[in-house]
């Protein structure tokens, strides 16, 4: 190696990795040998497809998780944190290496291309790392928010909205919750709806023309909260 006009030749030290290990900890070698020894340490390490594929993957994810902070899209505590952070940290930590280790056993049983349980748990493998991967992009651009708004009289973020169909007289009440919240049976409704986007910023009393499938339809506020209305 050529460096200044000059040439470097740099020796492994007798002992192996263990002692050339021990070296570098102690601070014994140059700075540039230092650099060469740790190179030469990482490609000691014995690791096969998967042990290598989890380390990285895990790495990833961990990432991207202290990367939250960065995230753009609201979404509610209860939906950010028991419904993404919680399913991700299953999938990664629990259910992957488990499909991991029952395809290597299936593998080790013989012929891939009739094997049933190989096919299914490759198969099952994909979707796995496939909805790790999602969770991984939404958790990137969702940020939780656990705030009320200074004025709470008016619907925004995280609302719950009672109104009256003025044409038919039946009573709807509606959370507006994170688009990866959406539970139509209990009321929550995506930010990004179009029931949604008509109420923001509305108050109690106000009228609102919102667009469907079967055509506009008309509501009256009731109630605007930010607590769960107590059922009269």
């Amino acid at each position: 190696l050529r460096r200044g006009g000059v040439h470097v030749v740099h020796l492994p030290l007798p002992g192996g990795p263990r002692r050339g290990a021990r070296a570098l900890r102690e601070g014994r070698l140059p700075r540039g040998e230092r650099r060469g020894r740790r190179r030469h340490l990482r490609g000691t390490r014995s690791e096969g497809p998967l042990q290598e594929g989890a380390r990285r993957r895990d790495s990833r994810v961990h990432r991207h998780l202290r990367a939250l902070r960065r995230a753009r899209e609201p979404g509610t505590r209860a939906g950010h944190r028991d419904r993404l952070e919680t399913e991700l940290r299953f999938l990664n930590d629990k259910k992957r290496p488990e499909v991991t280790r029952a395809l290597a056993e299936a593998a080790a049983e013989g012929d891939r291309s009739e094997n049933a349980e190989y096919i299914y748990r490759k198969k099952q493998l994909r979707e796995i790392d496939s909805r790790i991967r999602y969770l991984v992009k939404r958790l990137e651009v969702v940020k939780a928010v656990d705030s009320k708004p200074s004025d709470q009289s008016r619907v925004y973020f995280g609302a719950w909205v009672e109104l009256e169909n003025i044409d038919t007289g039946q009573v709807e009440c509606y959370r507006l919750v994170g688009a990866d919240e959406l539970d139509l049976d209990n009321g929550w409704i995506s930010i990004d709806s179009p029931m949604a986007r008509a109420l923001l910023k509305k108050q109690e009393g106000d009228e609102v023309v919102v667009s469907r499938p079967k055509g506009a339809a008309t509501f009256d506020i009731l109630r605007v909260g930010y607590e769960p209305f107590v059922k009269d």
